[in-house]
């Protein structure tokens, strides 16, 4: 089963994976924590600073596409819906080529399917800066509305199979996961 988690910066993705991992249900799984911070620990900028956003913004794609296509089992903090929602934010800021804006697009609309459950998670915690994402609130804010709109759009799709809206402490949106995935009950 593919399971990712979804949403802008500092909502307790990674925090959540890690705490996941140790389950006993995802033993066997691929456990990703962010393919932007493992970008980032090999000096490519991210967020919104660089000025290669293209590039930033491909490697990303790409490297999304990599993981969900080569893992059947896979637990990550992040997806390809996550990738697009950061170009496509970019783009409309004019920092990301529209060659790359469609190549996110096509890539999502071609494999959002794959995963099984997307689990998004709104800012509902005061954002703290760990030295890797972005620090600003206004960015956060901004990017979080860009995942609204998308959220919005897919709603009106098919290209996803389950993407659920979880909240709450850490205990709790492990008790949402396991109950939506079958593991919990």
């Amino acid at each position: 089963m593919r399971i990712s988690f979804t949403g802008t910066g500092g909502t307790g993705k990674s925090t959540l994976v890690a705490e996941l991992s140790k389950h006993p249900n995802f033993e066997n799984y691929t456990i990703i924590d962010s393919v932007s911070r493992e970008l980032f620990a090999k000096g490519i900028p991210i967020n919104e600073v660089g000025d290669n956003f293209d590039a930033t913004q491909l490697l990303v794609m790409n490297k999304h596409l990599e993981v969900v296509l080569t893992n059947q089992n896979l637990l990550c903090s992040r997806c390809l819906l996550d990738g697009f929602c950061y170009t496509e934010y970019l783009w409309h800021q004019g920092k990301v080529h529209s060659l790359i804006y469609s190549y996110a697009h096509f890539i999502l609309e071609k494999y959002l399917s794959t995963y099984d459950f997307i689990f998004f998670i709104r800012p509902e915690f005061d954002l703290i800066n760990d030295g890797v994402r972005s620090s600003s609130e206004d960015w956060r804010n901004a990017v979080a509305e860009q995942f609204e709109t998308n959220l919005r759009r897919l709603a009106t799709t098919n290209l996803v199979k389950n993407i659920v809206v979880i909240t709450g402490s850490v205990e709790e949106r492990i008790k949402q996961v396991l109950a939506y995935v079958g593991k919990g009950k």
